[in-house]
């Protein structure tokens, strides 16, 4: 998913510039987002793992980010994982994954709202998309008239 959203962030031929300023700006928002969050279940998981044992809800949320990175370190290192290192490779492995998910969800999120934001109003004016729907003749926005504008 998220090499996904790096390429439409890189090669999106419908968009414009500003759209594609606004996928990478979305992209990179929620890489921070999902970095601080993994960086935080680190935490918790490392140093208030008794803590969570009376708070299940914070538990499964905080094991639903570690997830990924306890999986994917268990296949690389196999049985080595026990007591603390578990926690640190979990991390490890965890923060970048968790990274590329958060970006690719961020730039999926921008292309569709960028993508929304591109259709135009049948009924709008030509200006500055204002619904002319009751006042075909003329924005009251803008000032626009069809009688000066029209060809």
């Amino acid at each position: 998913m998220s090499v996904f959203g790096m390429l439409m962030a890189w090669a999106s031929v419908p968009l414009d510039q500003k759209h594609r300023k606004r996928i990478w700006y979305f992209g990179r928002i929620s890489c921070y987002l999902f970095c601080g969050v993994t960086a935080a279940v680190f935490i918790l998981l490392k140093y208030l793992d008794t803590w969570l044992l009376g708070h299940p809800i914070l538990m499964y949320v905080a094991r639903f980010f570690a997830w990924p990175g306890h999986i994917q370190a268990w296949f690389i290192w196999g049985d080595t994982l026990s007591g603390d290192n578990q926690v640190w490779y979990s991390f490890a492995v965890g923060l970048p994954f968790n990274a590329l998910v958060g970006f690719g969800v961020g730039c999926l999120i921008a292309i569709f709202t960028s993508r929304w934001a591109k259709f135009k109003n049948p009924n709008g004016c030509p200006k500055c998309d204002y619904d002319l729907t009751g006042t075909p003749e003329h924005c009251p926005e803008c000032g626009w008239e069809k009688d000066n504008h029209e060809t």
